[in-house]
């Protein structure tokens, strides 16, 4: 779609107006099309699916790595899946049933029962369990908020999420330690905040900085927090005490993404690359008298998405996304070509925009 816009006044000019029809979208927020400064047009039709909805399969791992286990869920697209803390539920994002849009899921891992869809409007991601696990957190674009704001959901009743917090840019939950901290990422700078996820303050920064900070996540005894910074010039796992940002120690050797701390806070897993291929590191750690790295142990290479996993607080067992594209033959009889995806490029468009816009415009 598009609109006429004056960038004198700040307005909109005219009433939408339909440009293409039928462009992929792989169930994320936006459409699957690019186009140049020079007029030139590409976008996607169709998409390839493993299942009813993606191509991905989600896997339990040991703490070591030594050995995977399918789970009971038929593949679809996954995204940022969190184990509550008591073990026994999963929640995630993915396609919603009606719109195609993300939104939250809750999975059962103990019944193994059919997951239960809880959010419903506009677009919703990144579910982050509260300590009592009765709650979501989540980030969501819908009616009233200005981008990606902070939402909070009872996970058990039908009752309406809550905003808890609105920046001017998009922020992403990724922890909540305490009742009254939710740990966010601020994504217009990148930054670190907090806030008490009642609403009854506003939120306050953690960490600024000039690198993009990203995926923090506080260690289980509430004294350290993991996470992501481009600040060396490459993407590096760091720890810095919590909840003051005082100490800071590097905990990956290389680059490294997507911390997450074991269960019983004696290291940090982190997704690096091994000959190309992603690895799932654990540094291992003390943290008295000060914090310090003692070892960093390959867990498992494979074709995995080294954005995403998380730690089952009651066994330590890591799940992981198997994406479906290499060869592992954990289920190769699950793939289903469903719809052929197919790539157009449409050389001067701007002529066709102009003569469907009107030239004025």
């Amino acid at each position: 779609m598009a609109v006429g816009f004056d960038l004198d006044r700040m307005e909109v000019t005219s009433q939408p107006v339909p440009l293409l029809d039928g462009i992929g979208n792989r169930g994320l927020p936006g459409a699957d099309y690019s186009v140049s400064e020079e007029g030139t047009l590409t976008y996607l039709v169709g998409r390839s699916v493993v299942g009813n909805a993606g191509a991905d399969q989600l896997l339990w791992a040991s703490p070591v790595g030594d050995s995977l286990e399918v789970l009971s869920l038929e593949p679809r697209e996954f995204g940022e899946p969190r184990i509550s803390p008591d073990g026994r539920y999963m929640a995630y994002a993915s396609p919603g049933e009606a719109n195609n849009r993300m939104q939250i899921f809750v999975y059962d891992l103990e019944l193994g029962s059919t997951p239960r869809q809880i959010t419903f409007e506009g677009l919703s991601e990144t579910p982050v369990w509260s300590p009592d696990g009765d709650r979501i957190a989540f980030s969501s674009m819908r009616a009233g908020s200005d981008n990606r704001d902070l939402f909070v959901k009872t996970v058990n009743d039908d009752s309406a999420p809550v905003q808890v917090a609105k920046l001017p840019g998009d922020q992403t939950p990724w922890d909540w330690p305490e009742d009254d901290q939710l740990v966010f990422v601020d994504n217009e700078g990148f930054d670190i905040w907090i806030v008490d996820p009642s609403g009854s303050a506003d939120p306050e920064p953690y960490l600024q900085s000039e690198a993009a900070l990203s995926d923090p996540v506080v260690s289980p005894d509430g004294t350290h927090l993991a996470y992501e910074s481009n600040e060396g010039g490459s993407r590096a796992i760091y720890v810095r005490s919590f909840p003051e940002p005082r100490q800071q120690t590097r905990v990956s050797q290389g680059p490294g993404r997507t911390p997450f701390w074991a269960p019983d806070g004696s290291g940090v897993y982190y997704w690096g690359t091994a000959g190309g291929v992603d690895t799932l590191f654990i540094a291992r750690t003390r943290a008295e008298p000060t914090f310090q790295v003692l070892s960093a142990d390959v867990v498992l290479i494979g074709d995995y998405n080294g954005e995403e996993g998380d730690v089952n607080p009651a066994n330590g067992s890591l799940l992981l996304i198997f994406d479906g594209t290499g060869g592992t033959g954990l289920d190769d009889g699950a793939a289903e070509e469903v719809e052929e995806e197919r790539h157009f490029v449409v050389f001067n468009w701007f002529e066709e925009l102009k003569a469907r816009m009107g030239q004025g415009r």
